[in-house]
C-alpha cells in the first residue's frame, strides 16, 4: 500500500519530497510499528500549498487541516493519511540534503537518517515519538552521535533525552547503548 501512497505523492508534488516520521522510523527501529498516515517534509515556498490542495483534491484526497502555510493533512479513503510539512528551518533543509536513498515496496524514495528522524521525534516529544526513539535506539544502528548531541544542545532537549534514557532502561534493564544524557555535559 505504501507504494501506492508514494505513487500518489508523486502525482501531487513536483518537487523532491522526504518520507519522515513513523513510516520513516520503522526502517530504524528494532520493531515495527503500526502507522496509518505517511509524513512528508518538502522544500517549496508556501505560495505552492494552494497547488498543492487542488492536486491532492484531484486524486482523491480530502483536506482535512491546513496549519499556516506550513502544513497540509490530507486523508484518502483507501490510503489512509498523508501529512504534507514545509521545510521552514535551517536544521529540516540540512536534514533534507542529509535524507538517504532507500526502498520501499519496491520503489526508490528518499528518507531521512535515523539521526534526523531521532532528532524530530524527540522535538515533537510526544508518547509515541518516544516510544519510536528507543526503538531505533534499541536496533544499535551506527549512528553520528555529534550531530545528535548537537541539536538536543541546540533545540534544549535535553530533558527529552533524559526521559528517553530512563524509558530504555526502564524496559530493557541496561543502560542506552552509546549515548547517555552524561555525555552531553
Amino acid at each position: 500500500m505504501l507504494a501506492e501512497v508514494f505513487k500518489s505523492i508523486d502525482s501531487i508534488i513536483d518537487d523532491q519530497w522526504v518520507v519522515f516520521g513513523a513510516v520513516a522510523a520503522n526502517l530504524y527501529r528494532a520493531e515495527e510499528r503500526t502507522s496509518f498516515d505517511v509524513d512528508v517534509l518538502v522544500s517549496i515556498p508556501s505560495d505552492k500549498f494552494q497547488h498543492i490542495i487542488e492536486r491532492a483534491q484531484a486524486s482523491g484526497w480530502q483536506t482535512t487541516h491546513t496549519q499556516s502555510d506550513w502544513l497540509l493533512r490530507f486523508k484518502h479513503e483507501t490510503l489512509g493519511g498523508l501529512d504534507i510539512i514545509r521545510v521552514e528551518d535551517e536544521y529540516q533543509k540540512q536534514a533534507v540534503l542529509r535524507a538517504r536513498v532507500t526502498e520501499f515496496e519496491g520503489r526508490t524514495v528518499h528518507v531521512l537518517a535515523p539521526e534526523d528522524i531521532i532528532i524530530h521525534k524527540m522535538i515533537a516529544d510526544r508518547s509515541q515519538d518516544e516510544a519510536d526513539v528507543v526503538s531505533i535506539l534499541r536496533a544499535e544502528h551506527p549512528l553520528d552521535w555529534e550531530l545528535i548531541h548537537t541539536h538536543v544542545r541546540e533545540w534544549k532537549l535535553e530533558e527529552v533525552l533524559s526521559r528517553i534514557e530512563k524509558r530504555y532502561q526502564d524496559i530493557y534493564e541496561s543502560p542506552v547503548p552509546v549515548i547517555t544524557a552524561s555525555k552531553l555535559a
